[in-house]
C-alpha cells in the first residue's frame, strides 16, 4: 500500500488523528495534510504535536481522541517501536518521515513511508514528501507557499530542487529560501512556538485558514508570541558571546531561559561556526535537553550525540546535520566529557 492509498481509503466518518513534530517542517507538513483531508474527504483531523522522542503521556492522550486512523508526520517513531505498536493497536497507522531509519516497522497495521528505504542518503523534508503525496490526490498548488516554509525550515534542499524551483518561480524569490520571506516566516513560527504562549496545533490552524504567507505574518497572536521571544533573544546575545565554550571541532553553549530555544540558538551558532559541531544544552527538570547542528556536512551530528550516550541514561537521534538528544542530569558531566573527547578525535579536513 502507498500513502496515497491509505489517505484515499478514508471517509468522512473516520476519526483521523494527525501527530506531528513541533518544528517548522512538522507544522508545515501537518498543515498540508489537514488541507488535503478537508479537500478530499471533508475531514477535520484532531491534532497532537510532539517533540522527538515523543512525550511519555502520548498514548494516554491518543486514547482520548478515539481515532480510527492515525497519521504520524516528521517523527522518527521507528526509534520507539513499542510506542508505534501501541498506537497501531488503536488504529491503522501511516508514518510519513525522513529521518535516518532505525527499524522497518511496516506490517499489516503500519504503513511506514520514508524515502530512505529506497536511498539511505537521500534528504527530503517531510513537507516536501507530504506535498508530493497530497498532490497525487488533489490540487495543492495554492498551498505551495506552505511547502516553501517547511522546506526552508528544514534547511537541506539539495534533494528537493524540483519544488524549490517551483517555489522560486511562483513567488519570485531567490533560490536561497532562508534569505527570503520564507526564512523570515520560519523564524517567526519557530520563535512563537518556543514561547509556549501559542501551541503548535494553533499554528497549524492559523496556516490552514490562511490564504497566503502574508496572512500568516499578519496573525496577531503569532506575532505577539514572536515578539516576546525575540526580546528574550536580545538579552541572550551577550551571554552567548561570553559563555560559549570552544573545543576542537565543537562549540558548546548552555541555554538558560524558560523558553525552548535550543534549536533556534544552535542553528544561529552553527551559521557562525559552520566548520564545527554546535551543541546547545538546557537543563529541564531531571533531564538535559540537547540540540546539535553542523552546517558543512563533514561530521555526522546524530552519530556523535549517540556515541556520546554510550552506557549512560541518554538518547539521541536525527540527521547528519541536525540532531537532538536527552541526558539524565546525573549523567550530564560524563556525557559532556564523552562529547568533548569524541569531537576532539574527529578528523576535520577544513582544519
Amino acid at each position: 500500500m502507498k500513502p496515497e492509498d491509505f489517505i484515499k481509503s478514508m471517509t468522512k466518518k473516520d476519526g483521523v488523528l494527525v501527530i506531528f513534530d513541533n518544528d517548522a517542517d512538522g507544522i508545515s507538513s501537518a498543515s498540508l495534510m489537514v488541507n488535503c483531508l478537508k479537500k478530499l474527504h471533508g475531514i477535520e483531523p484532531y491534532l497532537i504535536s510532539q517533540p522527538m522522542p515523543t512525550d511519555k503521556n502520548l498514548i494516554s492522550r491518543v486514547k482520548t481522541t478515539l481515532p480510527t486512523k492515525i497519521i504520524i508526520m516528521d517523527l522518527a517513531i521507528d526509534q520507539q517501536k513499542q510506542v508505534a505498536e501501541k498506537l497501531s493497536g488503536m488504529a491503522p497507522l501511516l508514518i510519513i518521515d525522513h529521518h535516518q531509519i532505525t527499524n522497518n516497522i511496516n506490517n499489516k497495521r503500519i504503513l511506514h513511508y520514508n524515502p530512505r528505504f529506497r536511498n539511505s542518503h537521500i534528504y527530503q523534508s517531510t513537507t516536501y514528501l507530504t506535498y508530493k503525496i497530497c498532490s497525487n490526490l488533489c490540487d495543492m498548488t495554492n498551498r505551495l507557499w506552505i511547502t516553501g516554509i517547511g522546506m526552508t525550515g528544514d534547511y537541506d534542499l539539495k534533494d528537493s530542487q524540483d519544488l524549490v524551483k517551483e517555489v522560486c518561480k511562483k513567488y519570485n524569490v531567490d533560490k536561497d529560501l532562508y534569505k527570503t520571506e520564507f526564512g523570515r516566516l520560519v523564524d517567526i513560527i519557530s520563535l512563537a512556538n518556543s514561547s509556549e504562549i501559542i501551541k503548535s496545533e494553533n499554528i497549524v490552524n492559523i496556516i490552514v485558514k490562511a490564504g497566503s504567507m502574508e496572512d500568516v505574518m499578519k496573525n496577531e497572536s503569532l506575532i505577539n508570541a514572536y515578539k516576546i521571544v525575540q526580546t528574550e533573544i536580545a538579552f541572550l546575545d551577550s551571554d552567548i558571546q561570553a559563555s560559549t565554550e570552544m573545543h576542537k571541532n565543537l562549540v558548546l553553549y548552555e541555554l538558560k531561559t524558560k523558553y525552548n530555544l535550543r534549536a533556534f540558538v544552535s542553528t544561529k551558532l552553527s551559521e557562525m561556526h559552520h566548520e564545527k559541531i554546535v551543541v546547545v544544552y538546557q537543563k529541564k527538570g531531571s533531564k538535559v535537553k540537547l540540540s546539535g547542528r553542523h552546517q558543512l556536512g563533514v561530521f555526522n551530528v546524530a552519530k556523535v550525540l549517540q556515541d556520546s550516550a554510550a552506557s549512560l541514561k541518554a538518547g539521541a537521534g536525527g540527521h547528519n546535520n541536525a540532531a537532538g538528544g536527552s541526558v539524565d542530569v546525573r549523567d550530564w558531566d560524563a556525557y559532556k566529557l564523552n562529547l568533548v573527547e569524541i569531537c576532539r578525535k574527529l578528523k576535520n579536513p577544513i582544519n
